[in-house]
């Protein structure tokens, strides 16, 4: 910030005097509008214009630097209470990884801890309904099961629908989902407001996304980590790319070294994901709109199951560092666009201390948690050790990716997110009328998505959006040509998720982190 400094000291020195700096520094909106108001007040005063153009220059050159959202704003830990879950996470994570296998769980002692979590943090006894799905059979119903009406009539604070292996969906009824929304905003000092403009930032960076250009516009804007392969920009020169590295902290092409292992966290998980859910798409009476995987319109070809492609994740040589994503780096003069990625963050911050302080009792609710501190670790180990700076030291947070959703309604679809760490869904702009709707594995249940609703859920167990009166004509509904509806998801990806949590894992970190290396490909330099 050091154009308020030096529109005092360039001030005096072109003869204004403290009086009219102190003007300046008390009118500036920014920088830009201070150096402009320096040069003005100059030349009228003593026509000594330099010293103000030294300003001037300096505030273009801070519009143009890059400003990394990707931070998360507050501090997450698992309550004390808690700690004892976090070892049991680190057991199944190394059963999976041994033995290639998703362990079984205690039901009975899960229901038994996650309801005296809950009842320890509410201050109040409470009951959690725990529904088994893996005895169903899998069909398309025309009247799916509401979550909410199971919850009412059986005076439930919370229902957690699971299989045998793992939770699918978990929620709470809608005032105690709010209470938590609330209490989460008071704890962080963050908020989940999102004003007009910010919205239509949110549509600005949707449209600008590579891959829903492939799709017709949905208004999603992805923000935080990307795994995709990057280049290396340590040799340019280009502004912008500076900016950029500047940012954060570090060039974005870097690899490891991975060991041989034998088994993935991906593995079982994309075997109970291809036999139980992924058939769902080819039901014979499914509608048309929900064949995600069918044959599609305007001559496209079929889309390829995102979640398979990292099933032998396991078995690369090399691993790529993720980094933050262009939409987390805006260009400080673009407010709007800086505007949109911090609230981004900040509702995803508010998300994992959401899931941190209410889920941990779960199977595997502490798993983003544990990817977070694992980063941190390798972070500070490369940093102090080795003296070298990870690119992805601005992710270290429990959920490194955020999407903003505005459409209004979404046909049966799954998302590529991480196998074992959980994601949390939140309706941050609602309407009891629309709900959220899971399939799969003898899953059919769908709750309303109010505002400040939330959930956890796997992106790859498939869902969709829909209005209330396509299940229950009986109901009025807004019209959704005129409502407006934003939601948000916190997650992590499988990449990501293999690196934090296997190879950062205490029997790795370290060797691992030796091997980290830029990237032997490089952009070609450019000049200005």
């Amino acid at each position: 910030e050091h154009g308020t400094v030096s529109s005092r000291v360039l001030a005096k020195e072109a003869g204004c005097g403290r009086t009219i700096a102190n003007r300046i520094i008390k009118e500036r909106k920014n920088a830009a509008l201070a150096a402009e108001c320096m040069v003005q007040i100059a030349a009228e005063c003593t026509g000594h214009v330099a010293a103000a153009s030294i300003l001037l220059q300096l505030s273009k050159d801070d519009q143009d630097r890059c400003i990394n959202t990707s931070y998360t704003r507050t501090i997450h830990c698992i309550p004390m209470i808690g700690q004892d879950f976090i070892k049991r996470d680190q057991k199944l994570i190394q059963e999976i990884v041994n033995k290639g296998k998703l362990p079984r769980i205690d039901w009975e002692q899960v229901k038994e801890d996650h309801n005296a979590a809950l009842s320890n943090i509410l201050q109040r006894k409470c009951q959690i309904l725990f529904l088994d799905v893996s005895q169903h059979v899998m069909e398309f119903t025309p009247n799916p099961i509401d979550i909410d009406l199971l919850m009412e009539e059986g005076k439930f604070d919370g229902c957690v629908i699971h299989c045998k292996e793992m939770v699918l969906v978990a929620t709470f009824v809608e005032q105690i989902c709010c209470e938590i929304a609330l209490l989460a905003q008071e704890k962080t000092g963050l908020s989940y407001e999102f004003s007009n403009h910010m919205l239509s930032a949110l549509r600005h960076v949707a449209n600008k996304d590579a891959m829903q250009a492939k799709e017709k516009i949905v208004y999603t804007a992805n923000f935080g980590a990307t795994c995709r392969p990057q280049l290396s920009m340590a040799r340019s020169q280009n502004k912008s790319v500076r900016a950029t590295i500047a940012a954060i902290g570090a060039d974005r092409g870097g690899e490891f070294q991975s060991p041989k292992l034998k088994h993935s966290l991906c593995g079982p998980v994309q075997t109970l994901y291809t036999t139980k859910f992924l058939p769902v798409f080819f039901l014979s009476n499914l509608p048309a709109e929900d064949s995600w995987y069918g044959q599609r319109q305007n001559g496209k070809g079929k889309r390829s199951p995102r979640f398979r492609s990292t099933t032998n994740i396991h078995k690369r040589i090399r691993v790529k560092a993720f980094h933050p994503m262009k939409t987390s780096l805006p260009v400080n003069r673009d407010h709007l666009s800086v505007l949109a990625s911090r609230r981004e963050s900040d509702v995803r911050s508010m998300s994992e201390w959401i899931m941190c302080n209410y889920f941990y009792a779960l199977p595997y609710g502490t798993t983003p948690w544990i990817s977070a501190n694992q980063m941190d670790e390798a972070c500070k180990y490369a940093d102090t050790i080795l003296n070298k700076k990870l690119p992805f030291q601005s992710l270290c947070r429990p959920f490194p990716k955020g999407a903003t959703g505005m459409q209004l309604s979404k046909e049966l679809h799954d998302d590529g997110n991480a196998a074992i760490i959980p994601g949390l869904w939140t309706s941050v702009v609602g309407d009891p009328n629309v709900t959220l709707r899971f399939r799969g594995y003898g899953l059919d249940h769908y709750f309303a998505a109010s505002n400040l609703r939330f959930c956890w859920f796997y992106g790859w167990v498939p869902h969709k959006t829909e209005y209330l009166d396509v299940l229950n004509p009986k109901k009025q509904t807004h019209s959704m040509e005129t409502f407006h509806r934003l939601h948000h998801s916190a997650f992590s990806k499988p990449e990501i998720e293999h690196l934090s949590l296997v190879l950062f894992s205490k029997k790795h970190m370290e060797s691992v982190v030796k091997t980290y290396t830029e990237s032997t490909r490089r952009r070609k330099i450019k000049h200005n």
